[in-house]
């Protein structure tokens, strides 16, 4: 391409702004328009990007820059950083680009990457102490580098990264020591100083001031840190106490617990009479919790001293049997319950779950009577507690499953006797009269379920499906539309109005009386893909948590056009239902198109409904490039890399299943193999949550996929989280104008 005369723009400049304002459009369909409409508009989106980035990787920055106005001129030299054009990024910096204080941490981060960390520091005039007179006081705050003047966050940390590799640690710790100090540094850059803090004593050999800076940490990679320096201070028993309390601490995601698990169970190995047995049994039960249970038995066996007590004694072969489970050593499990049945002075309550235990076990290994007797015993030792109610629902689901429709309506009728949970009485009721039903008793199945009481849409559901079964279709349209009042967001309620739909009685589900709002505008042009520019500088330099984070308080906190262009911006650094829903019409923040570009050329490919996908991504990882499962999944979609690799027809590296567009093409793939063997959404839903393989066995000789077949999936997570993407399915359809297609 040739190049422009000095005195014009370069042509990229055009195409940067047309794409600007394609990438507007699409912001505004993903707030107003439908499926369709965002589709379009992430094409000419992608189209005008394009245009945009193959005229400036032709340009190579020259005199033309001083032609180009501020916004897009610091926008390229940030795009060019992003493809790792740092040579031609560095000229526009050295050049037009010089004296731009705003950019200044990443001319100073460039220097350092070439080897001149010491001119970097310098145009940093860090560390300050060496610069400013007697009585001067530098600041921590956003604003010029000048003499005693406030530097921003990103100014502090690339001066500590520069120090570091200059090895001039009393200058690094002067930079993080005053992020710390900084009243609007926020958590996140805080966080990232101690963790550097940190790092940096105990590389200098002081770990008693590294724990003073990660006592209590935030993160998972703290928390090894945190162990690291126990470590070092010769303290062993300190590094797993301070591992596991991270590592059982609730509320994290597992990826985050994961690692300081595992390193705790590896230290926990080593010293294993070290611990109190109520740490040591916690180390073990949390191995279990996040897919290591052979590890846990493993840590647990290497226990040498002897509970001080029965209760103790009932605490260890718990804690066995449970892990025996989750490892699917059924057998071994059973005798484990059996031997805890046994100890001494056990109390009732605890003869109780042991007894659930042994015929949760027995069910595993599939001993039908063994298991059928336990659950027995376990009401009889709790008959008016929440195990014996457990095992009682428990007991009428195995018969359900295992026996013939005429044996089962009396089990369940038993089984009501110990449930006082609406929620279980009310499936009782349920699963009750669709056993009379399949026996042939239709009269006992609608007597049954006439004893629900009003408020139960579940009961009122099933009360219309058996109206309509038998032609009754003025009672079944009565049903359906106050099942869909009831609880209009739950699974019964959706395809309550799918059957009304199906009748032709109504098309759609609307908001009444509420005008609908419309976006009309997301930002103030949006020159930086992050957000801001303060956000661009952070990512540029790697420190994307910290933009996220200023992202997040302005989305929450910030007037109206700035909120609503920081939401924007998080969706496309790929952080979800952040915002102000006020703003915007309803639903549509809790309910993303994530990664649209991703999904919908996915989903056209594959032939599957991009609603599909994206309420099977909220269930699965919460829209988190970076979810991890107990099994191993990893992604989005949640993938397992064996069935990644064989959707591929090659190796699948665990790390490539974290890039949103390789997941997201593998899993449509996937959901599309499922849907040409079973037909049905709902049974695909259950092959994600139970695996393919357990769904085969329970559609038998080619069964139904229907409300009953969803309604009678043995494993009760299975079934409610196939209500639940279902229902999340509906509603995507719904916001985004694509209902019933």
């Amino acid at each position: 391409m040739a190049q422009p005369p000095v005195g014009a723009a370069p042509v990229w400049v055009a195409h940067r702004a047309a794409w600007i304002k394609a990438r507007e459009s699409r912001r505004l369909a993903r707030w107003n328009e439908s499926i369709a409409a965002l589709a379009a508009a992430e094409r000419r989106a992608a189209a005008a990007e394009s245009l945009y980035r193959s005229a400036l990787r032709a340009w190579t920055p020259d005199a033309s820059a001083i032609r180009v106005p501020l916004p897009h001129l610091r926008g390229a030299a940030l795009d060019l950083l992003a493809e790792g054009a740092e040579g031609r990024a560095s000229l526009l910096l050295e050049g037009a680009l010089r004296d731009d204080e705003a950019l200044l941490p990443i001319r100073a981060a460039l220097l350092g990457r070439s080897g001149d960390a010491a001119r970097g520091m310098a145009l940093l005039t860090w560390p300050p102490d060496r610069r400013l007179a007697r009585g001067d006081r530098w600041l921590a705050g956003m604003g010029s580098p000048t003499r005693g003047a406030a530097r921003d966050v990103a100014h502090l940390l690339t001066a500590s990264m520069l120090a570091e590799s200059l090895r001039d640690g009393r200058a690094s710790r002067a930079a993080l020591w005053a992020i710390l100090a900084a009243p609007g540094a926020g958590p996140a850059a805080r966080e990232r100083a101690r963790h550097q803090l940190a790092r940096r004593f105990l590389e200098e050999g002081t770990p008693r001031l590294a724990l003073s800076v990660v006592a209590d940490p935030v993160s998972g990679e703290q928390a090894l840190l945190l162990g690291e320096a126990h470590l070092l201070a010769r303290d062993t028993t300190a590094a797993i106490e301070a591992l596991s309390r991270f590592g059982v601490k609730g509320g994290l995601p597992l990826s985050e617990r994961y690692p300081a698990i595992r390193r705790t169970g590896d230290l926990a190995r080593t010293r294993p009479d070290s611990l109190a047995e109520k740490s040591h049994l916690e180390i073990c039960r949390a191995l279990g919790e996040v897919g290591e249970a052979d590890r846990g038995l493993s840590l647990l066996a290497a226990r040498r001293r002897a509970p001080a007590d029965s209760a103790g004694i009932a605490a260890r072969l718990e804690t066995e049997a449970g892990l025996l489970i989750r490892a699917r050593r059924f057998t071994d499990a059973m005798a484990s319950f059996r031997t805890l049945s046994a100890v001494p002075g056990l109390p009732t309550l605890g003869r109780a779950k042991s007894a659930l235990g042994f015929a949760r076990a027995a069910r595993g290994a599939r001993l039908f009577a063994s298991m059928d007797s336990a659950f027995q015993v376990a009401v009889t030792f709790d008959s008016t507690g929440a195990t014996g109610e457990q095992a009682a629902w428990e007991r009428a689901r195995e018969w359900e499953d295992q026996r013939s429709a005429g044996e089962v309506g009396p089990i369940f009728r038993w089984a009501t006797g110990y449930l006082r949970s609406s929620a279980l009485r009310s499936a009782a009721r349920v699963h009750g009269a669709l056993a009379w039903k399949r026996s042939g008793a239709a009269d006992s199945a609608r007597s049954l379920l006439a004893s629900a009481p009003g408020e139960d849409y579940v009961g009122v559901f099933w009360r219309a499906k058996l109206a309509l079964a038998t032609g009754d279709s003025v009672t079944a349209r009565s049903g359906f539309r106050n099942a869909s009042r009831l609880a209009p967001s739950s699974y019964e309620g959706w395809r309550s109005l799918e059957e009304l739909r199906a009748s032709g009685e109504i098309l759609g589900r609307e908001a009444p009386g509420k005008a609908p709002i419309r976006v009309t505008r997301t930002g103030r042009g949006d020159e930086f893909g992050s957000g801001s520019l303060e956000g661009a500088v952070l990512g540029a330099l790697g420190w994307e948590s910290i933009a996220i984070e200023r992202l997040k308080q302005r989305a929450r906190e910030g007037e109206p056009e700035s909120a609503l262009d920081a939401t924007s911006a998080l969706e496309e650094a790929g952080v979800f239902r952040v915002g102000q829903r006020a703003l915007v019409p309803e639903g549509r923040l809790d309910y993303p198109p994530a990664y649209p570009r991703e999904v919908l050329g996915a989903a056209e490919a594959e032939s599957v409904p991009a609603g599909l996908l994206w309420a099977i991504m909220r269930q699965e990882s919460a829209y988190d490039r970076q979810a991890r499962s107990k099994a191993g999944a990893i992604g989005l979609l949640q993938l397992m890399p064996a069935t990644a690799s064989q959707l591929a027809g090659r190796s699948v590296p665990e790390d490539s299943l974290r890039d949103a567009g390789l997941n997201v093409r593998l899993g449509a793939r996937y959901v599309r193999a499922l849907l040409a063997e079973f037909g049905d959404a709902r049974a695909v839903l259950a092959s994600y949550n139970a695996g393919e393989e357990a769904v085969r066995r329970w559609n038998g000789a080619g069964a139904a996929i229907d409300d009953e077949w969803v309604e009678r999936i043995p494993y009760r997570e299975t079934r409610d989280y196939v209500k639940q993407v279902y229902a999340i399915w509906r509603r995507y359809e719904t916001l985004y104008n694509s209902f019933g297609r």
